[in-house]
């Protein structure tokens, strides 16, 4: 029979491809003044439409700035390409206004609150944002994280095809369905595993009113338990058949149970540029996002490289697997063991933790030797193996070494985000992160395209474009703007001026 393991064997050179799949990553953070409340500052003006912007938007209020990176190849640029971001929005806040490093908020007032659920001015989501309101209340929808989107190499998805699946699925748009839909499998087993490593909301602030009296800080992950950022009980999403899972959550929309297929808070949702459950069907997934990620707060970007890395070798890993015999019964017990973990006191770990992650984490770095995978790879399973054996060493586990309570928890997030304002407000270069490669001047042009909403490719070259409109440049080029970068975008973009939140 053919499989994934024996087209890659027969194949070195799709193996080689294994570790070259894109990322890119959505940082969901709040504005909030230096006194702990959050910022009644508007949304920032210098930023383009936020209902067309490829990299800058707001989400369930107007203090919660969504920054979403372009896609790019390994974890290193990924980062990077965060971090330019940070940049960006620091820079327009008020010299009293923060960013909280951390997922859930410090304990917000009555008002603040009231605040928080009626301050959006995306009015084309105003009926999605009551739903949601409504629906779960200002406390979960206020929860930030850090959101995942994770893509194959496309010649090693179209090599798996051509080479051995070609005659098993009806067209590549089915094909990539089921390979994704696998990592999607993947992931939910061991959703256990990354809320050990990487979750960090210890502290139940701004408390649900539904959640249980028993469930009290500190836990490991309160926003990736069943009592967080979670759907209904009764809507949970399943991944035991790919196509029950898209039935699901169509049957949702149609009975008004989900305002949207936006609304499946599932740990891991397939995804295509059109962003319908049509286009995946007739196109395929073209990404997996991956949705259980607390904010890492000792990481600039909120996100660290050895996260990612440890990510892309387990899905090339999951990549390359049969499907075991007892699939269901692992996906039945999947969301039990990771709210399990998730409601934990971070310094504590059930056996069966250190036994099973020992257990995979082996298996990965066999995977790691069999494909002569790169020394970072090695790097991040020996980050998780220390995290693994010490749960103090996990990022939760760090974090309730330095903070006992609510208030330590305040204190800790102001000092984070009041560093973190100096050194990037004190940055010598437009783009800080891009000094090595970039002379001042492209990084301005680059800069004021982000800010206007100009889609951004640094692969070769620097490629700019609104819709079909392409303009590319060698990095080596001096630019002159007489008139200001931003005179000169508009200039060579007038389609920037048919993008605003009023249009139809």
């Amino acid at each position: 029979m053919v499989t994934v393991k024996s087209i890659l064997a027969d194949h070195p050179e799709l193996a080689d491809r294994l570790l070259d799949g894109k990322f890119g990553i959505e940082l969901e953070q709040h504005r909030i003044m230096t006194d702990g409340t959050l910022s009644r500052q508007p949304y920032p003006a210098t930023f383009g439409s936020r209902r067309h912007h490829p990299y800058l938007k707001t989400d369930f209020s107007d203090t919660m700035i969504e920054l979403a990176t372009p896609p790019t190849t390994g974890a290193t640029a990924a980062v990077l390409n965060a971090k330019a971001l940070q940049q960006i929005v620091h820079e327009q806040l008020q010299i009293d206004e923060r960013f909280w490093p951390l997922s859930m908020l410090p304990n917000l007032s009555d008002a603040d609150l009231e605040y928080a659920s009626h301050n959006n001015t995306r009015t084309w989501m105003q009926e999605y944002h009551d739903h949601l309101l409504a629906k779960y209340g200002p406390e979960r929808e206020i929860m930030t994280g850090v959101h995942i989107g994770y893509s194959l190499n496309s010649t090693l998805i179209h090599g798996l095809y051509h080479q051995g699946f070609k005659t098993k699925y009806p067209d590549k748009a089915r094909f990539r369905n089921e390979m994704y839909f696998q990592l999607a499998q993947g992931f939910a087993i061991y959703r256990w595993l990354f809320t050990y490593l990487f979750g960090c909301t210890p502290f139940i602030t701004n408390r649900p009113s539904d959640v249980p009296a028993d469930v009290q800080s500190p836990v490991r992950s309160f926003r990736n338990s069943q009592y967080g950022y979670a759907n209904l009980p009764t809507e949970t999403i399943t991944y035991a058949d790919l196509d029950y899972y898209l039935a699901s959550i169509s049957d949702r929309v149609k009975n008004g149970s989900f305002y949207s297929h936006h609304e499946a808070y599932c740990a891991a949702r397939l995804k295509c540029k059109d962003d319908t459950l049509a286009g995946l069907l007739s196109h395929g997934t073209e990404w997996i996002e991956l949705r259980g990620f607390d904010l890492d707060p000792v990481s600039r970007a909120g996100i660290s490289n050895d996260t990612l890395n440890f990510l892309e070798l387990f899905m090339a890993y999951i990549l390359t697997l049969d499907e075991p015999a007892d699939l269901a019964d692992q996906l039945a017990q999947a969301d039990e063991r990771n709210n399990q973990v998730a409601l934990q006191h971070p310094h504590e770990q059930f056996d069966w933790v250190l036994e099973q992650g020992t257990t995979l984490l082996d298996q990965l770095e066999a995977f790691a030797r069999a494909i002569n995978a790169p020394k970072i790879y090695f790097d991040a399973i020996l980050f998780s193996r220390r995290r693994l054996e010490d749960p103090t060493l996990t990022i939760a586990g760090q974090l309730l070494d330095q903070v006992s309570d609510e208030a330590d928890y305040f204190n800790y997030g102001m000092k984070i985000a009041n560093e973190r304002f100096t050194a990037i407000r004190q940055a010598t270069q437009p783009l800080q992160v891009f000094a090595d490669r970039l002379t001042p001047d492209v990084q301005t042009l680059i800069k004021t395209a982000i800010e206007l909403g100009v889609k951004i490719d640094l692969t070769d070259g620097i490629e700019l474009s609104v819709g079909d409109h392409l303009e590319i440049f060698d990095e080596k080029i001096t630019f002159v703007f007489p008139n200001g970068p931003q005179a000169y975008l508009t200039d060579l973009f007038p389609e920037l001026a048919q993008l605003t939140d009023e249009q139809p």
